[in-house]
């Protein structure tokens, strides 16, 4: 899925994310996620998942996120951070099986 500057206009992405997106090289849905994952900007590519999904990965997406919150017995910084990164790479997974 190719995300474009009106998507993310329409999906009221914030300035700094739009600065971002404009310097990647692939508009490609799974590239950005990548590059996002990569770069730990977990936050931003929970958001452009959670915009970018059908009504059944938004499902499947959000209970695993459920679970994984479920099992969390600290809430320092440390573990949430720890957490978007399943999430990403969980919701990446998602991502691809849609594309097959």
């Amino acid at each position: 899925m190719k995300i474009t500057l009106g998507f993310l206009k329409a999906s009221k992405a914030r300035d700094e994310f739009i600065k971002w997106f404009k310097k990647q090289k692939s508009k490609e849905l799974v590239d950005l996620m990548n590059t996002l994952i990569k770069e730990e900007r977990h936050y931003w590519g929970c958001w452009l998942m959670r915009e970018s999904f059908s009504m059944e990965q938004t499902r499947r997406y959000l209970e695993y996120e459920y679970k994984v919150r479920k099992s969390l017995k600290y809430a320092d910084y440390i573990t949430r951070e720890a957490a978007m990164g399943r999430y990403l790479q969980y919701g990446l997974s998602l991502i691809k099986e849609g594309d097959s």
